[in-house]
């Protein structure tokens, strides 16, 4: 009978109307440790069945994908180590009381041991503790005896991934639930650089407009599938550009065709069609050979340390012109890797590693990511990019939700009733007309004339405190200015101090707020209250607690 209730449980539920009461869910992108300080990995932290996983987010998925523990341990992988750093967060059905199987499909076949031999899937329910309570959601489990598996059509099948894809099992239960106002995802996806990393963090049912550094500043994109594996994020990427101590080189030589990409943070790499990836590897001067056979063989990420100035920074221009600079901390690091425990830590301090990698699809994972604020609107088909404003601060979360929009701040809340008639990007152009500035909005995809109603749920978080931490995921050992193990080198910001690092930058390209910290955002209702005082909405008070996730 639990059991049943169990699959019940994760059926849809009817939902008349969307709760636009309900707060956006605040999930923390962290890294999370097995016991005794071994890395699981950094994601979301979710239990499934009890155990504790960290699940990449990941638009290409739209149920829970795990990989079996047993892949590590029982089935033969050449290198536990890598097997933990490629797959992330396992999990064994076998020690879950709630997990029910429904299927089990084989790939290939299983030997008189009844071991896997090739791969299987594992299809079930289980019980999942996310957004404060357990709900029942569909789990797939894969194992595969091929361990790590890096190249190919199918690279990344087998990673533990938490679903965000537009028929998402997680994102529709959580709706039909009530717990969250709307379908619309923000992403701030944080940093993995070594000597600046930060914790991200996904909302669900709205937007964090203190990770946008410029709101009026948008490249839209529809929604839709045009590569040939599943992405529903695409955009068309114009020109890709790698500025070095010898000047800027674009990687997109003797091309007048812009390229598809996919933008999604289930990898951290940038992954470059193989044309593209071996221009890069010429202007990166990167190995051939090693240069002692004693030495273990580059891979196409690992560098000598001398070629440390080849990679500064990476340009990546859309098609509408929207353009974002990876700089050199995100770049490039100290090759690391999951240790012999399973930690995230420096395998090979005497050389690094690029965060570039090549493949069939060229993908602009959480690299690119550390540097962008993504909004998804599923509704309406359509996907924002925005410049993202780095640092530790307080969030304003965005609540959206149809038809209604309500101004929170603590204990007194602004209702605005009936629907709004213009999208909520539109209140930015309001706000830029009555400032004449001449800055450019871009706005690709569709548009609606009844647009989403919102609200601001306000929730002022101490720096450092319960808001997102300053940089709780700082991989590796912390090597500050002045206290260089390889002086001469720049690594991350390491190597030379942050301020001759500065200097080179101010050099090259144009000054930004980026190199002086980010300057706080203004808040929309800044926004709002331009189009209120200008008559454009009624403003009716009433007193109710807010209510944050």
């Amino acid at each position: 009978m639990a059991m049943l209730v169990l699959m019940l449980g994760a059926l849809p539920v009817a939902s008349s109307a969307p709760n636009c009461r309900a707060a956006p869910a605040l999930l923390p992108i962290t890294n999370i440790t097995y016991g005794g300080g071994a890395a699981a990995n950094r994601g979301i932290r979710v239990k499934v069945g009890g155990q504790v996983l960290n699940l990449r987010p990941t638009t290409l998925l739209n149920e829970i994908r795990v990989r079996n523990g047993q892949d590590c341990s029982e089935i033969s992988v050449p290198d536990t180590r890598d097997c933990f750093s490629e797959i992330g967060s396992l999990f064994s059905p076998e020690n879950s009381t709630s997990f029910h199987q429904t299927n089990i499909i084989f790939i290939s076949a299983v030997d008189h041991l009844g071991h896997i031999t090739g791969e299987a899937l594992i299809s079930g329910y289980d019980k999942v503790q996310l957004h404060g309570g357990d709900i029942g959601l569909p789990v797939e489990v894969w194992s595969s005896t091929r361990g790590t598996n890096r190249s190919g059509s199918d690279q990344g099948l087998r990673r533990s991934g938490l679903p965000l894809g537009p028929e998402s099992s997680v994102i529709k239960r959580l709706l039909d639930t009530g717990a969250i106002p709307s379908r619309v995802l923000g992403l701030f996806f944080g940093s993995r650089s070594q000597t600046r990393g930060a914790d991200g963090e996904l909302v669900i049912g709205g937007i964090d407009i203190a990770r946008i550094k410029d709101i009026r500043d948008w490249s839209y994109h529809t929604i839709d599938q045009q590569l040939p594996h599943l992405c529903p994020l695409q955009v068309r990427v114009k020109d890709i550009r790698l500025g070095n101590i010898r000047g800027s080189f674009t990687l997109l030589e003797g091309s007048d065709v812009d390229v598809n990409t996919c933008v999604d943070p289930w990898q951290n790499e940038i992954t470059f069609p193989q044309s593209v990836y071996e221009q890069w590897a010429k202007l990166t001067e990167h190995p051939t050979k090693d240069s002692h056979p004693w030495e273990p063989p580059f891979t196409e990420q690992t560098y000598p340390l001398g070629n440390e100035d080849l990679i500064d920074n990476l340009t990546i221009v859309l098609n509408d012109g929207f353009e974002t600079v990876i700089p050199h901390r995100e770049l490039v690091s100290q090759e690391r890797g999951s240790d012999k425990e399973g930690r995230y830590a420096i395998l090979n301090a005497s050389r690094m590693m690029a965060a570039v990698t090549s493949g069939d699809h060229m993908i602009l994972g959480g690299v690119y990511l550390s540097q962008v604020y993504l909004q998804v609107d599923y509704n309406r088909r359509s996907f924002g990019l925005t410049s993202a404003s780095i640092g530790t601060k307080d969030r304003e979360i965005l609540a959206m939700c149809d038809g209604i929009v309500r101004l929170s701040t603590g204990a007194r809340v602004g209702i605005v009733t009936g629907m709004l008639t213009v999208a909520v990007t539109s209140l930015v152009f309001f706000y830029a007309i009555v400032n004449q500035t001449p800055r450019k909005t871009r706005l690709r995809g569709p548009t609606s004339s009844s647009a989403p109603g919102v609200y601001i749920a306000q929730k002022r978080h101490k720096k450092g405190s319960t808001g997102i931490p300053a940089s709780s995921s700082v991989e590796g050992p912390e090597v500050k200015s002045g206290n260089d193990p390889y002086p001469g080198h720049r690594l991350g910001l390491n190597f030379r101090s942050a301020k001759q690092s500065l200097q080179v930058q101010a050099a090259q390209r144009k000054p930004s707020r980026r190199n002086n910290g980010p300057a706080p955002s203004p808040g929309l209702r800044d926004y709002l209250g331009t189009c209120i005082g200008n008559g454009n909405y009624k403003l009716a008070q009433a007193s109710q607690k807010g209510t944050h996730a």
